[in-house]
C-alpha cells in the first residue's frame, strides 16, 4: 500500500501498520533516543493485530458494507475496533436507531465479525490498565 499525502486525511489501523513497518525510520538509523523508541515499539505491537489484515479482507469488508451507506468515519471505527455486539455498534453508528432496522444492524455486526480480531486485549504495561481492566 502506498501512502501518497501522509497528510491528507484519516487512516485506519492497518494503514498506520504498514506504513511505520515500512517506512518508519529504525532507531539507529535517526539518533532516536530510548523513550521515542520505546514508544514506537509499543505502537508496533499494539497494531500487531493488524498482520492478520490485508488489503483484500479491507476490500472484501468495504465491497459488504457498501449498501449500508455509513458515513468514512464509521467505516474506520468498524475496522479499527472490529466491534463483536451490537450495542457497539450503535455507538459507532450515529442515529442507527433512526437508519437501520435491528436486522440490517444485526447483518453489520456479522459482517464485521468475520475481520480477523486479537484473541486477548493489549497489555500496555500501565498499572492502572490492570486496575480497572
Amino acid at each position: 500500500m502506498l501512502v501518497l499525502d501522509a497528510n491528507c486525511g484519516i487512516l485506519s489501523n492497518y494503514e498506520v501498520f504498514v506504513t511505520m513497518r515500512s517506512e518508519w525510520p529504525r532507531p539507529s538509523d535517526m539518533g532516536m533516543d530510548t523513550t521515542q523508541a520505546a514508544f514506537n515499539h509499543t505502537i508496533l505491537a499494539y497494531l500487531d493485530d493488524e498482520t492478520l489484515m490485508s488489503e483484500s479482507i479491507i476490500t472484501t469488508f468495504l465491497k459488504s458494507i457498501e449498501g449500508f451507506h455509513l458515513q468514512p468515519t464509521e467505516i474506520l471505527q468498524l475496522l479499527n475496533l472490529r466491534p463483536t455486539e451490537l450495542a457497539t455498534i450503535y455507538q459507532i453508528i450515529e442515529r442507527a436507531d433512526e437508519r437501520f432496522t435491528i436486522s440490517e444492524m444485526r447483518s453489520l455486526l456479522a459482517i464485521n465479525l468475520l475481520l480477523p480480531r486479537r484473541d486477548t486485549p493489549f497489555d500496555f504495561g500501565c498499572p492502572l490498565q490492570r486496575v480497572f481492566s
